[in-house]
């Protein structure tokens, strides 16, 4: 299950199952997801930015993240090669918006 960030940092309405079922609360849980909010995603981000430097032949890389109980974010992995479009679009609409005909072309070379 996958849900959506909005730009306030917080979770958007719905979240997606793989196959595509739109939720509003957590099955087992039941916490609702909209305006959830998520205090470490700026923490994320930083660690992104720092941490993209150490693949600098990578121009497109996926980042799974946790948060411990302190609030503190965890690297679970980095996806190199052929990370999940499907959930963020579901999630977020077309990724790269106007730019992704050029990003494609540049991820699966391309020539112009």
């Amino acid at each position: 299950m996958s849900c959506g960030v909005s730009g306030d940092n917080c979770l958007k309405r719905y979240a997606y199952k793989n196959n595509g079922t739109r939720c509003e609360s957590h099955p087992d849980t039941g916490t609702v997801f909209d305006r959830y909010p998520l205090p470490a995603i700026d923490r994320i981000r930083e660690k992104v930015k720092e941490n993209h430097a150490v693949f600098p032949h990578f121009r497109l890389l996926s980042w799974d993240f946790a948060v411990d109980d302190e609030g503190d974010p965890m690297l679970i992995e980095v996806n190199m090669c052929y990370g999940a479009l499907d959930c963020h679009q579901l999630n977020n609409g077309p990724l790269f918006g106007e730019d992704t005909k050029r990003i494609l072309d540049e991820v699966f070379h391309q020539k112009k």
